[in-house]
């Protein structure tokens, strides 16, 4: 064979072997595409139907209509509750000595956790309205269909992180929820004495009130109690701890259950 020809040979050899080369680098840059956008499409999807995990809601901003909130002004938080949802509910998840949590629920979710801490001794007169509460009984409207007045005392309006027990209740992924707290003072008509009863912290669902909503809501005087005063601390902190006696992460499982 010349040497003509066997430079002719390797030559054609070599360009067949860079044609295959850029065939081969094409195809694989094309199959990466390919993949690429199959990837951002699963992502996509798993992204639109999971739950942000991003707080998005604003607080400070009412979630209801002027009207709304004006038909709820003088309404006890379970008539708020029947209100919007046209449904009401409570569950006592603690009652431990004078301390007691509730799931104020509507249609199978909490729409407010409540912690509520009762004074002690409990005045004669008080004792059989009393004695309903501790059974069970909704707090505010109980005291009415008594007869007695009740008195509003706020304490504090503002954030607070939600208990992973009360998201789960919730089925909620906001982890920041609107908190009330204040103290109730129960009056015996008959006599005009007053007695300091509880004093009540609200965790508000983030898809029932917010800040703003309960800025709207309560009185002007509100307004001027939202320092975080050392008592308002610990009612916070109390309030996370719950998570110790009340979460569990088998959801399926009933938080009642496990107490």
């Amino acid at each position: 064979m010349g040497t003509e020809t066997l430079h002719k040979r390797l030559f054609f050899h070599l360009v067949r072997l860079r044609v295959f080369s850029y065939t081969a680098l094409i195809s694989i840059l094309c199959l990466i595409v390919m993949f690429s956008k199959l990837s951002i499409s699963s992502t996509t999807v798993k992204t639109f139907f999971e739950p942000s995990k991003t707080s998005k809601l604003d607080q400070n901003k009412p979630s209801r209509s002027t009207d709304t909130l004006q038909a709820m002004q003088k309404m006890l938080n379970s008539q708020r509750i029947q209100f919007l949802f046209k449904d009401y509910g409570v569950d006592i998840l603690l009652q431990k000595g004078n301390l007691r949590v509730s799931n104020l629920h509507a249609n199978g979710l909490m729409r407010t956790c409540a912690v509520v801490h009762f004074s002690s001794p409990i005045p004669e007169w008080f004792k059989s309205t009393h004695d309903k509460i501790h059974k069970g009984a909704t707090i505010g409207q109980t005291i009415r269909d008594d007869g007695f007045e009740l008195v509003k005392k706020d304490d504090f309006i503002g954030t607070t992180e939600l208990p992973k027990f009360a998201r789960e209740k919730m089925q909620t992924s906001e982890t920041i929820a609107a908190v009330y707290m204040y103290q109730l003072i129960v009056k015996n008509p008959k006599t005009e004495e007053l007695f300091e009863y509880c004093t009540i912290t609200e965790a508000y669902s983030p898809e029932y009130l917010t800040v703003g909503d309960l800025q709207k809501l309560t009185s002007e005087g509100t307004l001027k109690s939202n320092a975080v005063s050392k008592s308002v601390q610990e009612r916070l902190a109390d309030l996370i701890k719950l998570d110790e006696q009340l979460y569990s992460p088998l959801s399926e499982v009933p938080i009642s259950n496990l107490i």
